[in-house]
């Protein structure tokens, strides 16, 4: 089992369900701390296959996994934990519900690009922006671009310390 957080508290709250024998986890298991709202559990083969993607980030937004809110108590949390069929789901062929021009704006936002280079460009006008915007966010489930970079900035957190 792996838990891949900086959040100290949950770290060793999770690791002390574990040990009380509250949640029981696999070896190959991974809880990743997703955001301020949710973990994500799924497997180590998985995350590998997520990893060697061209589009990483993207295709680890969109995998079907366990997402669960971090503020149930800790009978729910156990609960929801220790609920298998999740993981009989194995890393398939990556097709992108993006379309092209999403993917570009998803692009440009992860790279901290500025809007006003997408518009002078000519790659969109501000209307068409907030549209696939939109379309980006709804699609991912992720509620807002700071919440998008929130997650951007844990993930190649934790790619760069994969590669240390």
């Amino acid at each position: 089992m792996n838990i891949i957080t900086e959040d100290l508290f949950l770290q060793y709250g999770l690791r002390f369900l574990v040990q009380q024998k509250k949640i029981a986890l696999n070896d190959n298991e991974v809880i990743f701390d997703f955001d301020h709202n949710f973990i994500i559990l799924t497997n180590s083969l998985t995350l590998s296959e997520i990893k060697k993607s061209e589009h990483s980030f993207e295709r680890f937004l969109l995998h079907p996994c366990l997402k669960i809110k971090k503020n149930l108590s800790l009978k729910e949390l156990s609960k929801k934990l220790n609920y298998k069929s999740w993981n009989t789901r194995y890393p398939e062929e990556f097709k992108s519900p993006l379309t092209r021009k999403e993917r570009a704006i998803f692009a440009c936002i992860l790279n901290a690009g500025r809007h006003s280079d997408m518009f002078s460009n000519g790659v969109c006008d501000s209307n068409t922006f907030r549209t696939h915007k939109y379309n980006i966010l709804r699609k991912m489930n992720i509620p807002s671009i700071a919440m998008l970079a929130q997650v951007h900035n844990r993930w190649e957190s934790y790619l760069k310390r994969l590669m240390h």
